[in-house]
């Protein structure tokens, strides 16, 4: 047997991101996650992380595929329109970009639009909740995660999709077009959440449709294929709370008062709370006394999901 002494060089290729994280980072730091649209790494750096962003960004830079721009996110989201500051800590100054995810691509412009890669799962548990007779409305759309899975799939009757955002209501027509969309199942609009649900929803709701006709809903017992449901989101956590006092007599302008859907209405409010007994059933009696006429379901998530259904 013989035996010879070599080298084995071990270089930076050779370190997995996360051995290289906590050999440059000190002891007691950790660095937790981050997100990926397309080729824009997002992170959400802890204030004591700061000092080093740049030597993180150039790390993720380097060993996350695809990747060409690393970002920081500077502060939450605090304007009307879901977009934040971005502190850019390695790469190219480009925010464009384009993901895919349940099998949607998706453009957009990172630094003008909401996107959250890891809502991915939620999207997809909602739009199975739809089917094909299901009428879909969305008041917060952003670049469209719900509404352009749902007609894709298969899983949308009818959609209308709305966002306050210029921008998103911009790259939702282009992403409409990107997937082949057809015109006639995707309406777009670009108002404030309260008058979309009390104008084009309403209205909307207020029809029971067919491929080939509308009629409304006092003719509702005499259509062929009514509506399985309507599902109206909301998913802006912040502030979609304050969007649901707009259910309350939203169909008054449209049908007489004796008359009511002969299908049910379902509203996904999300909002950002930490679940606990007392606060759910808290929260439960806040929504009752508010908008009579509405049972409200709660999840134990930490945002949690508010169904209401008009009883």
């Amino acid at each position: 047997m013989h035996w010879d002494s070599i080298t084995l060089p071990i270089t930076f290729e050779d370190w997995d991101l996360r051995r290289i994280l906590k050999a440059v980072l000190p002891a007691e730091m950790d660095f937790s996650s981050y997100s990926q649209a397309g080729h824009v790494v997002h992170v959400n750096l802890r204030e004591n992380l700061l000092p080093y962003k740049k030597v993180i960004g150039q790390i993720l830079l380097e060993k996350v595929g695809k990747c060409r721009t690393v970002v920081n996110k500077v502060d939450g989201i605090t304007n009307e329109y879901r977009n934040f500051e971005l502190d850019l800590l390695a790469g190219e100054e480009d925010y464009v970009t384009e993901t895919l995810e349940g099998g949607v691509r998706y453009r957009l412009d990172f630094s003008k639009v909401f996107w959250n890669s890891r809502l991915s799962h939620e999207h997809e548990r909602v739009v199975k909740l739809f089917d094909s007779r299901s009428l879909v409305y969305d008041a917060c759309a952003g670049v469209g995660p719900f509404v352009l899975p749902a007609i894709k799939k298969g899983r949308a009757l009818h959609v209308l999709a709305n966002d306050l955002n210029p921008e998103s209501v911009r790259w939702l027509k282009e992403n409409s077009a990107l997937n082949k969309i057809p015109a006639n199942k995707l309406e777009i609009h670009n108002m404030d959440a309260m008058d979309f649900i009390k104008g084009p929803v309403a209205e909307d709701v207020s029809l029971v449709g067919t491929r080939n006709r509308f009629q409304r809903l006092v003719d509702a017992d005499s259509c062929e294929n009514p509506p399985s449901g309507a599902h109206v989101m909301m998913n802006l956590p912040g502030y979609a709370v304050n969007f649901l006092p707009a259910f309350r007599g939203m169909l008054a302008r449209h049908v007489s008062a004796e008359i009511t859907p002969k299908f049910p209405v379902k509203v996904y409010c999300y909002l950002f709370a930490k679940v606990t007994k007392m606060k759910t059933t808290f929260i439960s009696l806040y929504f009752s006394r508010k908008l009579h006429g509405l049972k409200v379901i709660l999840s134990s998530k930490k945002a949690a999901i508010l169904s209401v259904l008009k009883e």
